[in-house]
């Protein structure tokens, strides 16, 4: 079965240009939930947010609207940016997916070493998980 999680792995790890940020497969730098102490940066995390089923009479549909946030992690804010408009490329061009951003915030932690920007987005999914 796939899940929206595994369905937008694939599609950042298959994408060129993410690769150049985060590495290329099996060793990028993709990560559910939380980054390793002391991270390689540039990174990305993901996790779901929420999930809202679309069922119907005739055995519920299996269709899911899940929220995804994806969080992109940098040194230097330009650099978190950036990766974060390269992973809005992808995650909506996605034919599997069927995404779009609904909402993006950037942040400072400080209080973590390294000091790292994240630019995190959310995402607003349709994906058959059956």
């Amino acid at each position: 079965m796939a899940t929206a999680e595994t369905l937008l792995i694939t599609a950042l790890e298959g994408d060129a240009a993410i690769q150049t940020h985060v590495g290329a497969t099996p060793a990028s730098r993709i990560y559910p939930m939380v980054l390793p102490q002391k991270p390689t940066l540039p990174a990305i995390t993901f996790q779901r947010v929420s999930n809202v089923r679309a069922n119907s009479f005739d055995a519920g549909g299996g269709i899911d609207n899940p929220l995804l946030q994806v969080d992109s992690w940098a040194v230097t804010r330009k650099a978190a940016r950036e990766l974060a408009m390269e992973v809005k490329r992808v995650v909506e061009a996605s034919t599997t997916l069927n995404a779009w951003l609904v909402n993006d915030a950037e942040f400072f932690e400080e209080d973590v070493d390294p000091r790292m920007y994240r630019v995190a987005q959310d995402f607003s999914t349709w994906v058959n998980e059956v």
